[in-house]
Formats: structure tokens, C-alpha cells, sequence
């Protein structure tokens, strides 16, 4: 389990508002579970159904976990228009130990325990 403070889930719901109608994309840093940081990422694919991590922002964060000491809680990305269920992509990509977070727009498109999250944008 990790923990979210408030602060950091709202500007991580800005940024993939912000990015509608693209998935948006990012990571959860932190210690112990607990999240202290979000790091906005730039999805170079700049697609409303893929995304794909800036790889020199992945980089420089991977840099900052050994340089700070702490650890990639969570790599978050927003499906605007499909479901809060990961893709075959997002399953063959995710290789870190962490959690994943699927931010899904639509309520209508909720399926079960797999949605983790939605938001609208407008509000």
C-alpha cells in the first residue's frame, strides 16, 4: 500500500486534465510508502489511447532515486476515453517494482476493482 497526501493526488488530476485528450503520464516518489513528490513526465507519443515516458525524464528520475534516497513509488498514466484497465501495452511495459495507477475519465467506464481513479474535465 502507499499513501497520496491530497495536495499531490489534485495536481496529478490538474496535469491529466491538462493533458485531455491525451493520456497523460508521470511517477510517485517517496519513502516508505508514503508519497512526497510527483514527478510530471512528457508522454512523447502525445496520444489520446498510448503514451510513452519522455525517456530522459525517466532518466533523470532514476538518477534522483540513487542520488536522494528514495524510492518510485508508482507510475501513474490516464486512459481519457477507455477503460480503467491496463492495455496489453501497459502490461508488457511495466517493468519497475511499483505500483500502477490508471486514471480513467468516464465513470460510465469504470470496470470493477481494476478503476483506480477518475475525473472529469470539467471540473
Amino acid at each position: 500500500m502507499f499513501l497520496i497526501p491530497c495536495v499531490i493526488y489534485e495536481e496529478l488530476l490538474n496535469q491529466l486534465k491538462d493533458e485531455y485528450p491525451n493520456e497523460g503520464c508521470g511517477v510517485l516518489l517517496g519513502k516508505e510508502g508514503r508519497v512526497s513528490e510527483i514527478l510530471k513526465l512528457t508522454n512523447i507519443e502525445k496520444s489520446p489511447d498510448s503514451f510513452q515516458c519522455d525517456p530522459y525524464e525517466q532518466l533523470e528520475a532514476l538518477k534522483r532515486l540513487d542520488e536522494e534516497d528514495i524510492e518510485l513509488l508508482c507510475i501513474y498514466h490516464s486512459h481519457p476515453e477507455g477503460e480503467c484497465y491496463p492495455s496489453e501495452k501497459d502490461i508488457r511495459l511495466a517493468g519497475f517494482n511499483c505500483y500502477y495507477l490508471i486514471v480513467c475519465r468516464s465513470e460510465e467506464r469504470r470496470v470493477g476493482k481494476e478503476c483506480r481513479s477518475r475525473w472529469s474535465p470539467d471540473h
